[in-house]
């Protein structure tokens, strides 16, 4: 079973100024600090929905995370807009699907786990009585949210849903402190897991040169998704001729082809990968997730070596 995020930085219900995601708690910024949070929690497939305006600075922000950026279509500033693009994007992949607003960050990847483990389709946090965030939709209710035409965004569409909202109580209050809220704890902020040592680990393949690595990773992942160097790029906030160097580094290295390019299509040509080429992105993501598990048993044991050493 495959879950996805998504993370809400566009859209305003009010029509008044959109949130800034680049502000900071702590050392980071709320944006950063969200997509490391479900990174903690084993969730990969990330969707940030950001207002083309801010293409560029949340790109850079979130360079080298392996996120998707997606923007809404036209000028809506409508928050419910962009979460149905973001639904729509993330329901052919993903069996499940967190969605949170940006300015919700103190909740813990824990907390996020803990939501996993109740099998119902539509399933919220709630703290002390209170409601919060993430919302946790599963892939049988994407299509009637998408189909809601009602005035009350996503909490009309889930109400009017087939299913059942079931109210998952937990011991985390960062599911509903906003950021300003969230500035006010310190107590809470000090002793989030952002502040507590883990390893970060990034494998990298080479022979002559590096040519594969997480960001080649989700290159591979997006034009097989999409079966379109141009819109992959557009996703992951990288330039086509990277890409395409990118993507000829490898197959120079590897001595076989990764991707099969084909004439016409809507974006002037389709590119999709070659069966090897799948092969190759399967064995690479097992390999990843091997490696990082290694590393954190010898983390966490060489970490309490370093503890006794310094009682």
């Amino acid at each position: 079973m495959k879950t996805g995020a998504l993370i809400i930085t566009g859209g305003d219900t009010d029509r008044e100024k959109v949130f800034e995601p680049l502000h900071k708690i702590g050392g980071t910024s709320i944006l950063r600090r969200l997509i490391t949070i479900f990174h903690l929690a084993g969730i990969d497939t990330i969707v940030v929905m950001i207002a083309e305006a801010q293409r560029k600075k949340l790109e850079k922000e979130a360079a080298r995370l392996g996120v998707v950026f997606l923007t809404v279509e036209g000028d809506s500033k409508e928050m419910f807009d962009y979460v149905k693009t973001g639904l729509a994007y993330l329901k052919e992949t993903c069996s499940q699907v967190f969605v949170t607003p940006v300015d919700v960050t103190l909740f813990s990847s824990d907390t996020l786990k803990d939501l996993l483990t109740y099998d119902r389709k539509l399933v919220v946090p709630v703290w002390q009585g209170k409601k919060g965030h993430p919302l946790l939709i599963a892939q049988d209710v994407i299509p009637s949210i998408l189909q809601y035409k009602g005035d009350r965004g996503l909490a009309g569409a889930v109400k009017e849903s087939e299913y059942k909202l079931t109210l998952a109580e937990v011991k985390d209050p960062g599911v509903v402190l906003k950021f300003d809220q969230a500035v006010e704890n310190q107590d809470i902020l000090v002793n989030h897991e952002l502040n507590r040592w883990r390893p970060v680990t990034r494998l990298q393949i080479a022979k002559e040169t590096v040519f594969l690595g997480p960001g080649v990773r989700q290159l591979l992942q997006l034009i097989g998704n999409t079966d379109s160097v141009q819109l992959a790029c557009r996703q992951m906030g990288v330039s086509y001729s990277k890409a395409w160097k990118m993507l000829n580094t490898l197959e120079e290295q590897l001595g076989y082809e990764v991707v099969v390019r084909r004439q016409g299509g809507r974006y002037g040509g389709e590119t999709s990968l070659s069966e090897r080429g799948r092969q190759l992105l399967e064995w690479f993501i097992a390999l990843e997730k091997e490696c990082d598990a290694a590393v954190k048993e010898i983390f966490s044991r060489n970490l309490l070596k370093l503890m006794d050493s310094q009682k």
